[in-house]
């Protein structure tokens, strides 16, 4: 069964190898007007019985057959003319962009293993010099992250990519995502990445398949993220040209019906409609629609018209103009995430100076994960020395207590750590639970080989040689 969840998208492969598969095969000799006949016998099939929309299917499909009966297609005599002859007669009664008549590419059925090497080989190489789609990511002045998007892969693929690049976009005081000519791709990426700049579980689309005579339809939703993985204020800017099309139309639509971001270009190529690439003939493909995908509240789609910019200009200018833009917002996003830090930093200070024997340890432990979580780092070596330096003190023993904690679970590979916390439990009384943190720094330093292994090795056996004597 096909996996109905990949929605919002145009089959990658046959994005990737239009207009250029035609220099992959041999002009055929067949190409009788007999031939021409089953080919458009064939595609009005398709239409009629699994094109979304069946009235404009059943339209399209009888002027096709008149079309071929009137002679329309006589003077096309080689697979690439013909495909784009078929195409331009389909779009002229649909205004579908997805439905494509192209030359089939050998490669992608190849039969002998040379050929079936080559086909890998060739996808190999397509994905290493467009990085799964990502193809650059860099931090302009003024701290603004640029990430151009070439297409959309599937997350079984490339999901460690998108963490990376979403991890390395996060610390921008504004983002601008380039997807001028970008050709589509899978909508589980889609839904992805919108989680990042929407929040978890927000519905983004809804797809509606056709089944034969039926239909059935299905709400797509941002998955669960971590809080830390969320950009949910950051400024964000998206550069479209008419050469955007399906998926990166998807994950713009689901920007653009949210208000989230600011869209800067040319309106994009209005192709909402996914489907399958099916072969017809040895020579020709078509790709037929068979889902529609609209707003999931009120069916609006970009088909046929295409995600509109908010600050139309021409693609070669759309990056000048967003920068221009970013610069501002990206000042103005740091002044507000800097007072945010610094009322952090304000909220450990009064945690540490009204710390009493009976103040909870989560209270101060929270305090510096939030610090550490907006970048303000407080250093393993920094927390140790400050957590020692009160355990020394008889009337601040339990804040160095709490540091050590903090540390422990800021740090929470340090086997160092472990042992310094073990040390602040064994300072008051907390045998078993010393010997626990005692047991995580020697398994810890056995791991990383670390210098001071026998020490902790040696507090653990003291802490146990304690316990027995209690």
């Amino acid at each position: 069964m096909k996996d109905f969840k990949r929605i919002i998208l145009l089959t990658f492969l046959c994005l990737t190898f239009i207009g250029t598969n035609s220099l992959l095969v041999a002009q055929s000799s067949s190409f009788t007007e007999e031939y021409k006949s089953e080919m458009a016998s064939r595609i009005s099939e398709l239409l009629r019985e699994a094109y979304v929309f069946p009235e404009v299917g059943e339209k399209a499909a009888a002027q096709l057959i008149k079309a071929q009966k009137n002679g329309q297609f006589k003077q096309y005599n080689d697979p690439a003319s013909l495909a784009a002859a078929l195409t331009k007669h389909i779009y002229e009664s649909t205004k579908d962009k997805h439905l494509v008549v192209s030359v089939r590419n050998r490669n992608l059925t190849p039969e002998t293993e040379e050929d079936r090497f080559a086909a890998r080989i060739a996808e190999r190489a397509y994905f290493r010099s467009n990085n799964a789609g990502f193809r650059s990511i860099t931090k302009l002045d003024h701290n603004i992250g640029y990430l151009k998007m070439s297409s959309f892969y599937g997350l079984d693929i490339a999901q460690e990519r998108a963490d990376l690049v979403m991890s390395l976009l996060s610390t921008s005081d504004a983002i601008i995502i380039d997807l001028r000519n970008n050709s589509g791709g899978r909508g589980d990426m889609v839904d992805y990445l919108l989680g990042h700049f929407l929040g978890s579980g927000i519905e983004v689309s809804k797809a509606t398949k056709r089944i034969g005579d039926n239909f059935r339809s299905q709400i797509s939703k941002t998955p669960p993220l971590a809080k830390d993985k969320m950009m949910l204020e950051v400024p964000l800017y998206v550069l479209t040209n008419n050469k955007t099309i399906s998926a990166a139309e998807g994950f713009s639509f689901g920007l653009k019906i949210h208000d989230r971001a600011t869209f800067i270009g040319e309106t994009t190529a209005g192709g909402a409609n996914p489907g399958d690439l099916i072969p017809i003939s040895d020579d020709l493909q078509f790709f037929v629609s068979d889902v529609s995908v609209t707003h999931p509240n009120n069916d609006s789609s970009w088909e046929g018209i295409g995600v509109i910019p908010d600050i139309k200009v021409a693609s070669e200018k759309a990056l000048e103009v967003a920068m221009e833009a970013a610069q501002k917002a990206a000042n103005q996003y740091k002044e507000k995430s800097e007072q945010a830090a610094r009322q952090r930093l304000l909220t450990l200070e009064s945690q540490i100076n009204n710390f009493t024997t009976t103040t909870s340890t989560k209270q101060l432990v929270k305090a510096y994960v939030d610090c550490k979580e907006d970048h303000l780092f407080f250093w393993e070596w920094e927390l140790n020395n400050l957590g020692y330096s009160y355990l020394g003190q008889a009337q601040n023993a339990k804040l160095g207590e709490a540091i050590l904690e903090a540390n422990k679970v800021m740090y929470p590979i340090s086997a160092n750590v472990h042992d310094s916390y073990g040390d602040a439990l064994m300072a008051s009384d907390q045998t078993e639970r010393a010997i626990h943190s005692y047991k995580e720094a020697v398994a810890l330093g056995k791991m990383s080989e670390h210098q001071n292994l026998e020490q902790f090795q040696q507090n653990l056996a003291n802490a146990k040689s304690t316990l027995a004597k209690d």
